[in-house]
């Protein structure tokens, strides 16, 4: 499948929140988090007819942990911690066993991100808004690489949560249908405003360098170009 690494939605789809009206959001039940720097949140986008999550609050976290649970960690009860510092970086969520604090795991939510203003979904004149896919992928599989050294020197696992859509759009190398590789992936459709379809996969950590490597850091490509661009400078 070809993808566009931006995409203009047609619309909002179902659910937003606003300063002037509805500020409570569907799915945390708490205050829109987005209106602390923005007029509205904006949980969903349409593309190519299908609702495309660019929120992480839409995602399902009570059966997606109660998922993680039972097939990575196999307890039945554990305690999460949002936004765990790590290094120089956060971790949306440390999954801990109630009854083994040796078996815990990481977990990482993406949904997609966006560029441009808001605003023109409404009608306005500003600078289209859009899906920008590849800003995601290069997102998630950098912060992938540096986290998921930390899980494996322990012999753990971390978890990648992702929509379906952008988990075909990243084009993972070599990817295994077990939970055995070093980077878990639990995929899942996003149909009438539910996620079905939960899917369980991995990949080792060589091959996540070259998912990350193989569209970002192509030398080969950057040395023809530049010099067929013909940009050399006089040394002096």
């Amino acid at each position: 499948m070809k993808w566009n690494t931006i995409t203009q939605p047609k619309k909002a789809f179902d659910f937003f929140c606003s300063r002037t009206g509805n500020e409570t959001c569907p799915f945390s039940k708490k205050r829109c988090y987005k209106l602390a720097k923005t007029e509205i949140g904006i949980c969903a986008l349409e593309h190519k007819g299908e609702k495309q999550i660019v929120c992480p609050s839409v995602f399902p976290k009570r059966t997606i942990f109660d998922l993680i649970a039972k097939n990575i960690l196999n307890c039945k009860e554990y305690t999460i911690y949002p936004e765990v510092k790590i290094g120089d970086n956060y971790l949306d969520y440390l999954m801990v066993d109630n009854y083994s604090k040796s078996n815990y795991c990481g977990i990482e939510f993406q949904a997609l991100d966006t560029s441009g203003n808001y605003r023109w979904l409404f009608g306005d004149k500003v600078k289209p808004f859009c899906i920008n896919w590849k800003t995601t992928k290069k997102t998630i599989l950098s912060q992938l690489v540096v986290k998921s050294r930390l899980f494996i020197r322990e012999k753990r696992k971390l978890i990648l949560v992702v929509q379906k859509s952008f988990f075909d759009y990243v084009n993972f190398q070599k990817l295994s249908d077990s939970i055995d590789g070093d980077v878990v992936i639990l995929s899942f459709d996003y149909k009438g405003n539910m996620a079905i379809n939960y899917i369980f996969s991995s990949i080792n950590y060589n091959d996540l360098l070259s998912s990350f490597s193989a569209e970002y850091i192509n030398l080969k490509d950057i040395v023809n170009r530049t010099v067929a661009g013909n940009k050399e400078i006089d040394i002096l």
